[in-house]
């Protein structure tokens, strides 16, 4: 279709999206327990008398609050991924290729769900990846699917799709590819979304 496309194993949330693949490697979704237990240390250390109510130990309890409080904002402000299957005859190549695709959409715009991709040390940050360019909706889109070339680019006009290609690794290996695309048409093909459609396609 083209070479960074889509699919992924994700749940309804990003975080979710991301675990479901067997991986937790959000930073935001990480950070929980981990400082949930130091906010646990935290406090029995605030109970203890003499040298564990140091200003020093005060300065690491409060910092450890902060950054617990600060992940679980994350987590909470994370986008929520809708899975999007009616995109798949449209974007998609024929079977028995399209198995490998998934494709999902978020009402946040690209730069919301980039700022979230940047904490996930399991995406691959080869030199040119992730960048935005812009592009032609028929480049952004591919020329696998079905869908109607001529209607999409008088769909878009004289804008062009804001776009995002990169690639997850597991176990040191290229295992999916991922394009971004924003603003995306809506499955009729007569209005454009604001929002951000992932199309991902799962490597052998």
């Amino acid at each position: 279709m083209y070479s960074i496309s889509a699919a992924s194993n994700a749940g309804s949330s990003f975080r979710g999206w991301m675990q479901s693949t067997g991986q937790t490697s959000t930073q935001a979704a990480s950070l929980v327990p981990t400082h949930g237990s130091q906010m646990i240390y935290a406090t029995l250390v605030s109970a203890q008398p003499g040298k564990y109510n140091s200003e020093r130990r005060q300065r690491r309890v409060a910092a450890a609050l902060a950054l617990f409080c600060a992940a679980v904002v994350a987590v909470r402000a994370a986008p929520a991924w809708r899975e999007a299957p009616e995109f798949l005859p449209l974007f998609a190549p024929p079977a028995p290729r399209s198995a490998a695709y998934r494709v999902r959409v978020v009402e946040a715009d690209l730069d919301t769900v980039l700022r979230q991709l940047s904490a996930d040390p399991a995406l691959l940050r080869a030199p040119g990846a992730w960048g935005v360019r812009l592009l032609a909706p028929v480049d952004a889109l591919g020329k696998g699917g079905t869908y109607d070339r001529w209607k999409v680019t008088r769909l878009y006009g004289a804008a062009r799709a804001r776009v995002a290609r990169g690639a997850r690794i597991e176990d040191g290996r290229v295992v999916e590819s991922w394009s971004l695309i924003s603003p995306y048409p809506d499955p009729t093909l007569r209005k454009l979304e604001r929002g951000t459609l992932l199309i991902v396609l799962r490597l052998p």
